[in-house]
């Protein structure tokens, strides 16, 4: 059920950009979808030769990736449900990606690797 609501929402947040209606950013749906996500993408993440990364969405702290339970991961980005839920599901380009509030150690791999479907080739502002 929870694909169905992944998809549901990223179609719907499409086709809103398409008929030039505003994004739903603020509800909370859009929190729970994000937390679902990172939930669900946690076994993903683990499977890529990314670095553990530490995700701050909308303030609260997830980490991804198989690194030591007790060191932190050297690598943050902190971003909204929204942004997450749209870097997620492959409607953010790579460049986009990149340009999100990463800091610490070398993100190229989590970019890479921080998506279900493939990166959008040109930016996008929905």
């Amino acid at each position: 059920m929870c694909f169905l609501a992944f998809d549901t929402w990223t179609h719907a947040q499409d086709v809103r950009a398409a008929v030039d209606a505003p994004a739903i950013h603020d509800e909370p749906l859009v929190t729970s979808l994000a937390e679902y996500a990172l939930a669900t993408f946690r076994g993903f993440y683990a499977k890529s030769a990314a670095p553990p990364i530490q995700i701050i969405v909308d303030g609260g702290a997830y980490v991804l990736g198989s690194g030591d339970d007790d060191a932190a991961p050297s690598l943050t980005l902190e971003t909204t449900s929204y942004e997450l839920l749209r870097i997620l599901f492959g409607r953010r380009s790579v460049e986009q990606v990149r340009a999100a509030r990463w800091s610490g150690g070398d993100q190229e791999a989590a970019v890479q690797a921080l998506h279900i479907f493939d990166h959008q080739p040109a930016d996008r502002t929905d």
